[in-house]
């Protein structure tokens, strides 16, 4: 049976009207998992995406998809300006600093639980992508979180 990850608070949530799917999977299995995606339905089959996915790779907030019948993503037909990084909390003490700087350079945050150490980050433009790459991994370097990009 293939788990589905879900989206509690989405970036764009009051912009969402329907949940479509991607598949993933994660490092070393070999069963895909789903991740629901909030999304804007523009036609029966093409959606904007209204969240900031915390597992898959090449989507990102605001990205126009094409999907099958069933609502799983078959090909990306538009890419946003937006670029996607996750951070892993290996302890909370800096949880506030970040999150504090990073809603100030101007992203969008969603978190996978309340209480989680998982963090998703949506932000528009290179130049603020860099700005966002840059401040990560000065805490990175100092051991408090890893991140990584997905777009």
């Amino acid at each position: 049976m293939t788990k589905e990850i879900q989206h509690k608070n989405p970036a764009w949530g009051d912009k969402a009207n329907f949940i479509i799917a991607a598949k993933f999977k994660l490092d070393g299995e070999s069963d895909h998992k789903t991740e629901q995606l909030w999304a804007k339905k523009i036609t029966d089959y093409t959606f904007e995406i209204c969240c900031i996915p915390f597992f898959v790779y090449d989507l990102t907030l605001a990205d126009i998809v094409e999907t099958d019948k069933s609502c799983l993503i078959t090909k990306l037909l538009k890419r946003s300006n937006y670029s996607t990084f996750r951070v892993w909390f290996k302890d909370t003490k800096h949880k506030e600093a970040i999150e504090s700087k990073l809603k100030q350079i101007g992203c969008f945050l969603e978190w996978k639980f309340i209480d989680s150490q998982l963090l998703a980050i949506a932000v528009k433009s290179k130049t603020k992508a860099q700005q966002v790459a840059d401040f990560l991994w000065q805490y990175e370097k100092i051991g408090g979180i890893e991140y990584e990009t997905g777009i």
